[in-house]
């Protein structure tokens, strides 16, 4: 793969990331239903595999920092549904609270950073291959 690619690629996450979050955005106040729940599952659990891909590629080391987070995120973001998934058949458990959708939603809205971020960190290589090239088409 080229740079070119990697940036439609990352652009292309990066969109779909936005998506998913304004469909899930909707269904935060809405504590009775398990659909926030699954949606929120589903979103995590791809961008966590995703994620624990990512660490064996050769990456700077700030990067390496933020998909190490981001696993954890995903790791509680995880355990967070499931425990709604069991707790929502209790009535009045702790998932039938907004706060606990809002922080569940919190921890979405940060893997949504993490394609932001890769998103950005193609922008600044893509350019500076650019620029690099441009160096060479002057001799």
């Amino acid at each position: 793969m080229n740079t070119k690619d990697n940036f439609t690629i990352s652009a292309f996450k990066m969109l779909l990331s936005i998506v998913a979050l304004v469909i899930i955005l909707p269904m935060v106040t809405n504590v009775t239903d398990h659909s926030f729940y699954v949606t929120v599952s589903v979103y995590v659990l791809g961008k966590y595999i995703e994620l624990v891909s990512k660490i064996t590629e050769r990456q700077l080391k700030i990067f390496y920092i933020i998909y190490i987070i981001g696993t954890i995120v995903g790791i509680l973001a995880v355990a967070m549904c499931f425990y709604a998934f069991a707790d929502t058949n209790v009535s009045n458990g702790v998932s039938n609270t907004l706060t606990f959708n809002w922080i569940l939603m919190g921890m979405t809205v940060a893997f949504c950073f993490i394609d932001i971020a890769d998103f950005v960190y193609c922008i600044c290589k893509l350019s500076y291959t650019k620029k690099k090239l441009q160096h060479f088409k002057s001799f």
